[in-house]
């Protein structure tokens, strides 16, 4: 996703580097969970994404970060996928 090549690039530029302050393992967690969210986003594993949500939305335990990530991903999914039903003048 170009959009996240490009946010990783600025974080390699110390006045963007919002992550510096964190430790490596924090900083590749943050990392790995922004991927995770954006290919959430990508509609040809919508049917993945949506499955294994509903799957595990009964037993859904926010102390496992597996599903932490998925909610995470199912919150930018939601956003993302509303952004067409916008009205015109919003943008």
């Amino acid at each position: 996703n170009y959009h996240l090549a490009q946010f990783f690039e600025l974080l390699k530029l110390p006045q963007y580097n919002l992550l510096d302050c964190c430790a490596l393992g924090v900083r590749e967690e943050i990392e790995r969970t922004a991927v995770e969210m954006v290919l959430a986003t990508d509609m040809k594993r919508h049917h993945f994404y949506m499955s294994a949500y509903e799957s595990r939305l009964l037993d859904i335990k926010y102390t496992r970060s597996s599903d932490v990530l998925m909610t995470l991903c199912m919150l930018l999914k939601a956003a993302d996928v509303s952004n067409c039903a916008k009205n015109l003048n919003v943008y």
